[in-house]
């Protein structure tokens, strides 16, 4: 991969997945040096790769069904 291929790729799930879409403008150059080290951005395929057949179970079966936190819990 070159490197705007790797800003292209990076840059588009930092802009539309961040709250402000230009919060990492001023570090790309550094998210993209990162991910054109050997194996960095493989790990993050490696990953889809290696849940694929949990995520499939999960949308064949449904999500398990777990024990109720008891925990004070808060989620936003």
């Amino acid at each position: 991969m070159n490197r705007h291929t790797c800003a292209l790729y990076v840059g588009h799930f930092l802009r539309y997945w961040a709250q402000d879409p230009h919060a990492f403008d001023e570090d790309m150059d550094a998210w993209v040096e990162n991910f054109l080290k050997p194996g960095n951005l493989q790990g993050g395929f490696n990953w889809y790769v290696a849940i694929h057949q949990a995520r499939l179970d999960l949308i064949r079966n449904g999500p398990p069904n777990l024990p109720k936190i008891h925990i004070p819990t808060v989620i936003r």
